[in-house]
């Protein structure tokens, strides 16, 4: 039997694990505030409503409003499958995205969403709605 030999190059004989590199932090972002050159491929958190809700033949897309913008996210379960099917239009929710562009347009890719309920629900639909005001 022949013994495999290491030329050394990437070998450590000490056997520690792979360097990792540490989970991104994410900023809480207005979605108005939100912009592809300063935010692309950065995780972000919003919190917004659930506008509407599209299932694609791929991911579902769910447009959430936070009162200074819109913003589409993606979820993916499988082709076809729809994710996230707790939380429908109307809802809030509160989000870990990571900002992307497609066909030309900014998008947020779900790394974990949170339905908001009860109190919790109940203050963010007031804050949106003063953004509302504020806005008109």
């Amino acid at each position: 039997m022949h013994k495999k030999q290491h030329s050394g190059a990437g070998f450590n004989k000490h056997h520690s694990p792979p360097f990792q590199p540490q989970p991104q932090a994410s900023v809480e972002c207005a979605i108005g505030e939100l912009t592809l050159s300063e935010h692309d491929g950065k995780l972000v958190t919003v919190l917004g409503s659930v506008d509407r809700i599209i299932q694609t033949s791929g991911p579902t897309l769910f447009v959430i409003t936070d009162g200074s913008g819109i913003l589409t996210m993606k979820g993916f379960e499988g082709a076809g499958v729809r994710a996230y099917p707790s939380v429908n239009e109307g809802h809030m929710v509160k989000a870990l995205v990571e900002i992307k562009e497609f066909s030309g347009a900014m998008e947020g890719e779900i790394m974990k969403l949170h339905l908001l309920q009860g109190p919790e629900a109940e203050l963010a639909k007031q804050e949106l709605k003063e953004k509302e005001r504020k806005r008109a």
